[in-house]
């Protein structure tokens, strides 16, 4: 029995021994922090302080949103809007502070919308993440613009850059509360359940009235010649006008209704000069010419008065060197030949005056007599006095001539003019027929019987092209020929004009007379002849026929006074 006792007294020893040893050798425990302040909008759903329970998926909830004070504008914010300075239309920055004041001038452009852009930083002022939605800017009673969700971080910073806000034309009226400027944000769940306000200070805003953006060319100046190769300044003056500004030339022909342009520069509005040197290939042309400055939109624009641009690197002596063959000369300075593009034609000429000059080898150039624009034929060949040339089809239609020279440039001889053509579709030709009057007087008509005298004529019309044509437009004039004065001029026209048939029309002018002794001649004003009736087919080059006359698109005949209806004197 003593030794049962012993044994039980050992093993609880040992046990206890153990036990403590153990528990020496644990770390201590750590005092329990208190829980964190409740919040209205997380409901009370966590265990004790002290212990934390491992959420379920349906437990997770979003981050709280702040409370008043937790976030802060930093002060002061930046705005934006357009005004005027120096007579110059700027974007201007300026600052405005929380609980501040501040009245800016907006310009009053041509639309009647103005706006201005704010930017500001959000500060969170405490360790905790918050999330901040919705965040909005507003000014006066206009309806708040809102912003994206945003996530605030323990302490961090946003920048936000507000959308363009627009603003009433108030004048410069004092509007006391309704100008107020406020940045705000959710209502506060921990104290008010007001909306949140960042940010709020009085903005007043003051449209300026009557101005507008214009931009104005000072230089080239009214009929200035600018020659080709050399640098001109462009000058003007841009009120109001900011960002910017596109540069063109302009080529304008109102006779043949060509325009083009050329562009020259996209330049800031200011400086308000640009140096430009005028390409040495480009047309010359006289009072043809205009530079037009626009903003990138085409809202503010202006062209410069018409100005000239000439050659001056042409060279050309007199008598020529060489003398065309191919084109050819026309006595008729109405006729010319007329080349199809597309076609090959054997350019011809002969040397008819020495020279010092070396023609072993002869360059050609083919040039538009209206624009001036040249086309090389050739850079070089040997000058076998021809040379077979097919005409592209990629230059304009109109009149050109031929230029040849030696390779040194020392000379140019020019062919006859000529026209080059798409096609043969349009040759008009205008004829004067059957043409009698119903007077007999010999020489004047100092006595005229009672009743009706006239004039009487055809005009006859041919295409002896391949076009139809829906309308073919005439004007016809009679004349006293001595002083080449118009007694009377009329227009009409052939509809429906099919090719290579003719279109005619009788024409007939009466006068009646109510005295017998007053001359017919002096009494209508028309002097005492010979008279001139004078037919024109398209006399404004509206069917741009390709040889424009060739000789035919005129027609004219003499009338004398001792004409009879059977046959009296026309020449």
């Amino acid at each position: 029995m003593k030794k049962l006792l012993f044994a039980i007294f050992i093993f609880a020893s040992l046990y206890v021994f153990l036990f403590t040893f153990l528990a020496s050798s644990q770390p201590p425990i750590k005092p329990v922090e208190p829980a964190p302040r409740p919040r209205p909008d997380i409901q009370p759903s966590q265990p004790p302080s002290g212990f934390q329970k491992r959420p379920g998926p349906e437990e997770f909830r979003p981050l709280p949103r702040p409370c008043k004070g937790d976030l802060t504008v930093i002060s002061p914010i930046t705005i934006k809007y357009t005004t005027v300075e120096n007579n110059r239309l700027i974007e201007k920055t300026d600052t405005l502070s929380h609980w501040g004041f501040k009245s800016i001038v907006i310009l009053a452009q041509q639309s009647n919308q103005y706006y201005i852009k704010a930017s500001f930083k959000l500060k969170n002022t405490t360790n905790e993440s918050f999330e901040l939605y919705p965040l909005w800017i507003r000014w006066g009673n206009k309806t708040p613009l809102t912003f994206s969700r945003a996530h605030f971080g323990p302490f961090g910073e946003i920048e936000f850059n507000a959308p363009r806000i627009e603003v009433s034309d108030r004048g410069c009226i004092d509007s006391g509360y309704d100008d107020r400027l406020i940045i705000g944000g959710p209502r506060d769940k921990c104290f008010s359940n007001d909306p949140l306000i960042f940010f709020s200070a009085r903005l007043k805003i003051c449209i300026a009235a009557g101005l507008q953006s214009r931009i104005e060319i000072r230089s080239p100046k009214a009929g200035e010649i600018w020659e080709a190769g050399k640098s001109y300044q462009i000058i003007w003056d841009a009120a109001l006008v900011s960002g910017p500004l596109k540069i063109m030339l302009i080529y304008e022909n109102k006779d043949t209704g060509l325009i083009n342009s050329y562009p020259i520069a996209e330049v800031n509005s200011t400086p308000s000069i640009y140096t430009y040197t005028v390409p040495k290939n480009i047309p010359v042309g006289n009072n043809k010419y205009k530079i037009y400055i626009t903003t990138l939109d085409g809202s503010v624009k202006a062209y410069s008065s018409l100005f000239t641009i000439k050659t001056s690197d042409v060279k050309r002596i007199s008598p020529p060197v060489f003398s065309f063959n191919f084109p050819k000369y026309y006595d008729n300075p109405n006729t010319k030949e007329v080349l199809v593009k597309g076609n090959s034609y054997t350019i011809t000429w002969r040397q008819v005056r020495e020279t010092n000059a070396d023609l072993k080898n002869i360059k050609i150039r083919l040039i538009n007599r209206q624009t001036q624009q040249y086309f090389w034929v050739t850079e070089g060949i040997p000058n076998r006095n021809s040379y077979t040339y097919t005409i592209p089809h990629n230059i304009p239609d109109g009149l050109y001539i031929f230029s040849i020279a030696p390779m040194s440039e020392e000379f140019w001889n020019q062919s006859p003019e000529f026209y080059i053509s798409s096609n043969n579709d349009i040759d008009l030709v205008i004829e004067l027929k059957n043409v009698s009057v119903s007077w007999k007087a010999k020489y004047f008509l100092d006595y005229v019987h009672l009743g009706e005298e006239y004039l009487e004529f055809e005009i006859w019309v041919m295409n002896k092209g391949t076009k139809y044509l829906p309308y073919v437009p005439i004007v016809w004039r009679i004349l006293n020929e001595p002083n080449n004065v118009v007694i009377l001029q009329e227009e009409a026209g052939f509809g429906d004009v099919y090719p290579n048939k003719y279109y005619k029309a009788k024409l007939r002018y009466t006068y009646a007379e109510n005295t017998r002794f007053i001359s017919w001649h002096k009494e209508r004003g028309w002097g005492e002849g010979p008279f001139i009736i004078e037919a024109e087919v398209d006399p404004k080059r509206q069917l741009y026929e390709p040889e424009m006359t060739r000789g035919d698109n005129l027609a004219r005949k003499i009338i004398l006074y001792d004409m009879h209806i059977k046959g009296g004197r026309v020449k």
